[in-house]
């Protein structure tokens, strides 16, 4: 009979192999022979070390009485493709499969930190900061490994502090910096901010102003605080005159400094801590200015104050006394007359009335 040199070829990752369905004990050889590396075992017809994706030709001896030789072809199984890529975000990381789909995602340490992937899409829930590998294996006849590392994006911190000052107030990030403060809400009251340093300036005493600090970074964070900006010194104060100048009472911050405002040139002087005015003639006038130079947000407050004028001396006629020692001579005193004296020279008695 003639010889039977059938056969067939079931592909492999790296090459094939071959069931004979003709007649056994043939001899299996490359034709042509490639150069890529690739081996036959002649008695089997196996394929090894073959380049994924690549067409053999083999062909199947059958010697005897009547040689039979046949042909056939084979592909070697395609290479599978395990690329992909992980972005980091605030929670963890997604992937994009950049090769075949359908694979498989493991973490690859497993974490301890509790973190979890999901094994279709690669997504990740982790902690921030940390590092995480992730292996993807495709899932075809010829399966690759690809592994990949990603950083979670650290959290970022907002944190702020606020020191009051006269005129609104200083901030001190005591989180990430490069952030952007802003009112919430804006005032009305002209105050301003500056974006970057978050100093408040053109406040109004005793204002309370609302800020928020928001951070720029991949994984903004937003803190907010209050601030009140000081209030104003009370350099409130009166002036009483005397005969030569004046005696001040502070009703508002002690310890402040009194000054002429201007200096008067008369010859008066005035205490800086108590503000009393001695020394001046009559009917001078006197503007002062107090300052509370010792308070958080010192202020000035001026007032002005005339010194009493000269006394008018009256010398009146001799009086009489009645019978109960009351003067018959003075009916009534204009008591709208300041610094008066009324005095009688009579050797039985003298009346004195002073207005002060």
């Amino acid at each position: 009979p003639s010889g039977d040199a059938t056969f067939t070829f079931t592909p492999t990752c790296d090459g094939a192999t071959a069931t004979v369905t003709g007649d056994l004990g043939g001899v299996f050889t490359f034709n042509p022979i490639p150069t890529d590396g690739a081996d036959i075992n002649s008695t089997t017809g196996t394929i090894t070390d073959g380049v994924q994706g690549t067409s053999y030709t083999v062909e199947y001896l059958v010697t005897g009485a009547c040689p039979a030789l046949n042909s056939e072809s084979v592909t070697v199984l395609p290479f599978e493709d395990s690329s992909f890529t992980l972005t980091p975000t605030c929670q963890g990381a997604t992937a994009v499969i950049t090769g075949d789909t359908g694979g498989t995602f493991v973490f690859n340490p497993l974490p301890t930190d509790g973190a979890v992937i999901d094994e279709n899409t690669g997504l990740i829930t982790g902690v921030s900061g940390t590092i995480y590998t992730v292996e993807y294996m495709t899932s075809g006849p010829c399966p690759e490994t690809s592994s990949e590392s990603v950083t979670v994006f650290s959290s970022e911190d907002a944190s702020f502090t606020y020191t009051p000052s006269c005129t609104g107030a200083t901030a001190t990030v005591t989180g990430d910096s490069g952030g952007v403060f802003t009112f919430n809400p804006v005032p009305t009251d002209g105050a301003l901010i500056d974006s970057d340093t978050g100093e408040i300036t053109n406040g109004m005493p005793g204002t309370i102003y609302t800020v928020d600090h928001i951070t720029t970074g991949n994984c903004p964070d937003t803190v907010t605080q209050t601030v009140t900006v000081f209030a104003e010194d009370d350099s409130s104060f009166n002036l009483a005159p005397t005969c030569d100048g004046a005696i001040a009472t502070v009703t508002g911050l002690p310890g402040g400094t009194f000054t002429f405002n201007p200096n008067p040139g008369n010859g008066a002087t005035i205490d800086s801590t108590t503000g009393a005015i001695i020394g001046g003639p009559f009917d001078a006038v006197y503007t002062v200015d107090y300052t509370t130079d010792n308070g958080t947000c010192p202020t000035t407050t001026t007032q002005s104050v005339t010194s009493y004028s000269q006394p008018i001396v009256i010398d009146p006629a001799p009086l009489e006394v009645c019978d109960d020692g009351t003067p018959d001579g003075i009916t009534s005193i204009d008591l709208t007359l300041k610094n008066v004296e009324i005095t009688d020279n009579n050797p039985d008695y003298s009346v004195s009335y002073h207005i002060d």
